[in-house]
Formats: C-alpha cells, sequence, structure tokens
C-alpha cells in the first residue's frame, strides 16, 4: 500500500470509528433507545437530616445505576463510593455478537 493509499485509509478509519472523550457528565451520555436517559439516580434509606454539632448529617446512600450497561452500579455515602459491575459485556440494545464455527477445509 503507498503512502497515499495508507493515509486515505486512516482517513476513512477516523471518520467511521472517531474518538470520544471517556470522560464526561452523566447528562451527556446517549440515553437508552425505550427510555430517555442513561442513568437512574436514587437515595436510599434514612434521608432524613439530623443536626448533629456544627451542621446536619444524613445517613442515606447515593445509587447511580447504568441502563446502558445492565450490572453497572455506583454507590456513595459522605465522599466515599464504590462501583461495581455483574454483568455479561454486552450494552443494552446492542446486537449480540456469537462468532459460528468455521467450516472444514
Amino acid at each position: 500500500m503507498s503512502e497515499e493509499e495508507a493515509e486515505e485509509w486512516k482517513a476513512k478509519q477516523a471518520e467511521a470509528d472517531p474518538a470520544v472523550d471517556r470522560f464526561k457528565p452523566l447528562n451527556e451520555d446517549v440515553p437508552v433507545k425505550s427510555l430517555e436517559v442513561a442513568w437512574l439516580s436514587k437515595a436510599c434509606g434514612d434521608t432524613q437530616q439530623y443536626n448533629k454539632g456544627e451542621g446536619t448529617i444524613t445517613y442515606a446512600v447515593n445509587v447511580i445505576r447504568s441502563l446502558r450497561w445492565p450490572g453497572a452500579v455506583s454507590v456513595a455515602k459522605n465522599g466515599k463510593y464504590c462501583s461495581i459491575y455483574v454483568g455479561d459485556g454486552m450494552k443494552r440494545g446492542d446486537n449480540a455478537f456469537n462468532p459460528i464455527e468455521t467450516p472444514d477445509v
């Protein structure tokens, strides 16, 4: 392949698969086809505000769940967080890819 053909091929590949920022706000994620959002967020537990010395405190836990990646959940409380993914590695709405066995030679 000549240099010129290689450059054309690289440009075509870059156009077909553009680079995307990995870290962006949740509200910029593309919504799931059947829903209007890509993430669900809710507070679980005791959401009551308690007076604790100089300020207030709550014992609620914030849960953020991905609708695009079923099984992806992040939980946060008092500045600490934990993320877990228990799934099959398939985005919701994508076609499953199961390679077929090659024919006998």
